[in-house]
């Protein structure tokens, strides 16, 4: 019996120094900001549940008994205007990290946060931001279970992951702009590279600064890799020193398979050869390869296989896959070609000896006097490429980021391996970098691609280990996602203070310009915070001189002031967007002008703010208007995106539309946009 007792006792004590620690809403251990309303959503734990919007905060304070890694869960009620995307913050032991949530999904039970080092008898707490309206963000209870002793880490994996950063010939030499991502994010700089350490995980980044760095690069098992750079018409990527980058020529680029060249190409490459050696800076370029041979494909029949224009495909077993994320979506490799695209299920090529294949071949059987290469269609001439420095069983990346005009179109064929983000029109900015901090913060594809289409609403990803119908799937999914939070990106450092308070001082055009900084625009919450501060009370000068901006500053690729324009006008977009009060009227009455590039312009700066009924209004008119929004430059695959095709793609991004194509580039037909313009008619009208 006094056995029996002992074990009793011992057992009783055991579980109680392990106890797992409850805070439920109504705990005195719990505290909020903003206003949180009783919910009467099922599911609840305990007591009840509550909601709230705009920015209220809900906190769960606890102090752990061990010393060691504990899993934290979260229990909250589901509704339909929960928010996907819900950031929690949790202190632990090594430092700040935040998870991001999917409330419309897995309630009525507890959800995994992750794994994080708690000290005994320090004080920590779990944080969760209120999204703003229509969304709703339900505060319920969590749970901290001790799991063991020793370090954590922070939660995550320990294993290191490779970076690779390729900044190729561009507009500018960009190496400041990462620079300032990663030094914002509190990486530390190596011999090497850098390295940036989140939730127990280490991140080397690393310059690919070379062909044979990058070819090594994209051969690494598991790597992330970002290449930022001029598409070159797809022919491939090429590196330049600085001198060729402040001149804007390279001179010794004269092959198509020159050794400059990376040559990871498709198989045939459209070209406007006079713009490619007048205005893409290669004036020494021809149209041979280096053994003297001639790259253009014939013209006609007679003088051999034409070219033909092709739905880009993947293997998957033995079957051959469109890219396409959607019904009537799939990338062509001439759109505008006017021919069939061919596809075949096999991968087999259409005959040339059958009738009934010749509309997919692209012929021109005409003169030519222009002093360049005759063309096969419009302006373009379309050459073979040599056999790419990589074959596609030699890539092993995990994820790549393509950061030039076009590049879905002009690369989704050599790199289709692993995931992959592109863009699907013009690129104005150098938005790699965008993608680089959204990675290293731990963000899902799913929001990595938020990020990039909120800065210019032209990206897409793809992964190319599932079929089309699979596509989709992660757009919706419950994600629970790890990314840390150190307290430089909570908290201003000494010297950003300085330099934010060093601009009060300034007019207001001076102080927008002053905003266009590395340093700032690189940092999403710096650039809140330095709006806030530098144009406080300043509130309606600021927006009319953004609005003026956003009314003049034109985007066309031959200008060598677009990118310059391009950073005003996102500067501009913040403004808007952080006055919206102010600037929502004017952003409206500025969709009444006549041209409709200023329409396109508009649409895109009041994107973010479609939770104002009149903007939103205005974003679905324009769903109607068709007017060409920029210029159809020598390099574009396909067509000019229309004032519809960018509300589109502001409305499927701001209000969140889930299950549509995510993105209408330039190289998707006028018929099928309409077609998806429809469909997200009907989805907006059912919400």
């Amino acid at each position: 019996m006094k056995k029996l007792c002992l074990i009793f006792l011992l057992t009783f004590f055991t579980a109680n120094c392990y106890a797992d620690i409850i805070v439920d809403n109504t705990s005195s251990s719990s505290s909020r900001t903003g206003t949180w309303q009783t919910s009467t959503a099922p599911g609840y734990y305990n007591t009840g549940s509550v909601w709230a919007r705009d920015g209220a905060t809900f906190t769960w304070n606890f102090t752990p008994t061990q010393t060691g890694t504990h899993t934290v869960s979260m229990w909250w009620t589901q509704w339909e205007s929960r928010s996907t995307s819900i950031p929690v913050v949790i202190k632990h032991a090594n430092g700040t990290s935040t998870v991001y949530i999917n409330q419309q999904s897995n309630g009525g039970k507890w959800n995994t946060l992750g794994s994080y080092t708690f000290n005994s008898g320090t004080s920590y707490y779990v944080k969760l931001t209120a999204q703003p309206a229509p969304t709703s963000t339900c505060a319920d209870a969590i749970k901290v279970v001790y799991t063991g002793s020793g370090g954590g880490g922070g939660g995550g994996s320990t294993t290191d992951e490779k970076v690779y950063i390729a900044l190729v010939y561009n507009s500018n030499n960009c190496t400041g702009e990462y620079t300032s991502v990663l030094k914002n994010l509190g990486a530390t700089q190596t011999s090497d590279g850098w390295t940036y350490t989140r939730s127990g995980k280490t991140y080397r980044i690393y310059w690919a600064n070379s062909i044979s760095a990058l070819r090594m690069a994209l051969g690494v098992q598991n790597a992330t890799v970002v290449v930022e750079g001029h598409s070159n018409y797809g022919l491939g990527f090429v590196y330049a020193t600085n001198t060729e980058i402040t001149n804007q020529k390279i001179y010794g680029v004269k092959y198509v398979d020159d050794d400059r060249i990376f040559q990871m190409t498709p198989k045939w490459v459209a070209i406007d050869v006079k713009d490619f050696i007048l205005y893409q800076a290669y004036p020494n370029w021809t149209t041979k390869y280096k053994s003297g041979g001639n790259s253009i494909l014939p013209y006609t029949f007679s003088q051999g296989t034409p070219p033909y224009n092709y739905y880009i495909t993947y293997k998957l077993g033995s079957t051959y896959y469109k890219i396409e994320t959607a019904t009537r979506s799939a990338m062509q490799r001439f759109p505008d070609c006017g021919k069939t695209p061919w596809y075949s299920s096999t991968g087999a090529a259409p005959n040339p000896s059958s009738s009934s294949d010749t509309k997919y071949f692209i012929t021109n059987s005409g003169g030519y006097t222009g002093g360049y290469a005759k063309p096969h269609y419009k302006a373009k001439t379309i050459i073979a490429t040599k056999s790419n420095t990589l074959a596609l069983a030699d890539l092993k990346y995990s994820r790549l980021m393509l950061n030039s005009c076009g590049s879905g179109y002009q690369y989704g064929e050599p790199f289709r391996h692993g995931k992959v983000f592109y863009s699907m029109g013009s690129v104005y900015g150098n938005n790699g970098k965008i993608f680089l901090r959204s990675f290293l913060q731990g963000k899902t594809d799913y929001q990595i691609w938020q990020s990039l289409q909120s800065t210019q609403a032209i990206y897409d990803y793809y992964d190319f280990s599932k079929a089309p119908s699979s596509q989709l799937a992660t757009t919706s999914a419950s994600t629970l996602v790890s990314t840390q939070a150190s307290s430089d990106l909570q908290t201003l450092s000494v010297a950003q203070e300085q330099r934010i308070e060093s601009l009060e001082n300034l007019s207001v055009p001076e102080i927008l310009n002053e905003l266009d900084d590395p340093n700032i625009t690189t940092d999403e919450d710096l650039m809140t915070d330095a709006i806030s501060i530098s144009l406080e009370d300043k509130e309606q000068k600021a927006v009319d001189e953004a609005i003026k901006r956003i009314k003049t500053n034109e985007l066309k690729r031959t200008d060598p002031n677009s990118y310059r324009n391009a950073r005003n006008i996102y500067v501009a977009r913040k403004v808007v967007n952080y006055f919206a009060d102010v600037s929502a009227n004017k952003l409206v009455a500025l969709y009444k002008d006549k041209d409709p590039y200023v329409r396109g312009r508009v649409v895109t700066s009041a994107g973010e703010l479609s939770d104002i009924s009149s903007v939103k209004n205005m974003l679905i008119k324009a769903l109607g208007d068709k007017s060409n929004s920029e210029d159809k430059d020598a390099e574009m695959e396909g067509w000019p995106l229309r004032v519809c095709d960018v509300s589109y793609n502001q409305l499927v991004l701001n209000e969140n539309v889930t299950g549509v194509l995510r993105t209408i580039g330039t190289g998707l037909p006028t018929a099928d946009r309409d077609y998806h313009i429809n469909i997200l008619k009907k989805k907006l009208k059912a919400k």
